[in-house]
């Protein structure tokens, strides 16, 4: 675990950064909010296309991964939207708190896999992201629009089909199967741009936590991040077990189950007329809370 925790340290401290800078103003306000389109929009699929498209995936059973990971978030979330009409809670509120569970940060996850697992992970990584953002994507506005209404489905398989990460996974798996070799200027170009793209991307999270209205709904935020933290990778770990996933595979899976949530949700929720302060609460405490979860879950499942 102390290997985990010297791995992810860094991570976790970039933010803290990120926050303290918003928080003193530096650079400035006008700063975040290009940064962030900057990371998402060009410098995230740069790395992606890279790191999926010169990889040797040959060896991994990326098939059960993939059905290990699928089949819990559609269990977990079918076990989630039957039990919440009974919960009693206001449904904007409920639907908010389901899309805070399942979720995840990416720009933390790809700093952490690199970290823990090296270029071979995140290749995986981003193999994962691009099955499991169209997905997750899907459920919450089905649950948003089921609870709350505003844009249904077609609208967001727009903004799917338009996602810069999906764009840069689908863009790197394409280059590996087709066995072209990247000429060296475009692969260095690339590399250039992806190696500064987890710093940046790290720096504007920190930058987006608040902590104001933490008090909204408190049982519905303990409960989505208690999900979200711990009860989703701890059911991850024993379905990929179950279906003999180990190894590399198995350590990916838990990681991304186990991470916090996506900050990309608060305007999700926002547009859809969920509660936006219960997810901007989501998104801060889960961020918070993993600095100790992700390396205590890792530990003791993996």
């Amino acid at each position: 675990m102390t290997d985990i925790v010297a791995a992810l340290a860094p991570i976790f401290a970039v933010i803290a950064l990120g926050l303290a800078m918003k928080r003193l103003g530096f650079p400035g306000d006008g700063f975040w909010r290009p940064a962030e389109r900057l990371a998402y929009y060009v410098l995230l699929p740069a790395l992606l296309v890279k790191e999926i498209g010169g990889a040797d995936l040959g060896g991994l059973a990326v098939g059960p991964l993939l059905a290990a990971l699928v089949g819990t978030y559609l269990a977990a979330s079918a076990a989630m939207l039957l039990a919440g009409p009974r919960l009693g809670f206001p449904p904007a509120s409920f639907a908010t708190a389901f899309m805070g569970a399942i979720r995840f940060n990416t720009y933390a996850g790809l700093a952490a896999v690199a970290a823990l697992h090296g270029a071979l992970g995140l290749a995986l990584f981003g193999v994962v992201i691009a099955v499991m953002i169209p997905l997750l994507n899907v459920l919450s506005v089905s649950a948003l629009a089921r609870h709350v209404g505003g844009h249904g489905l077609g609208h967001m398989a727009i903004q799917i089909a338009r996602n810069p990460l999906i764009l840069g996974c689908a863009g790197g798996v394409l280059l590996n199967l087709s066995g072209i070799a990247v000429p060296r200027a475009i692969g260095g170009t690339l590399d250039v741009l992806g190696r500064a793209s987890l710093g940046l991307a790290l720096l504007a999270t920190g930058a987006g936590l608040t902590f104001a209205g933490s008090r909204t709904s408190l049982p519905l935020l303990g409960a989505a991040s208690l999900v979200k933290l711990v009860g989703l990778p701890v059911a991850v770990a024993f379905v990929c077990r179950a279906l003999g996933v180990g190894g590399l595979e198995l350590q990916v899976a838990v990681l991304y189950a186990a991470l916090p949530t996506s900050p990309a949700g608060y305007v999700l929720a926002r547009q859809m007329g969920g509660d936006g302060a219960l997810m901007a609460a989501l998104i801060s405490v889960t961020t918070a809370a993993a600095i100790v979860t992700i390396p205590l879950v890792l530990g003791l499942v993996l």
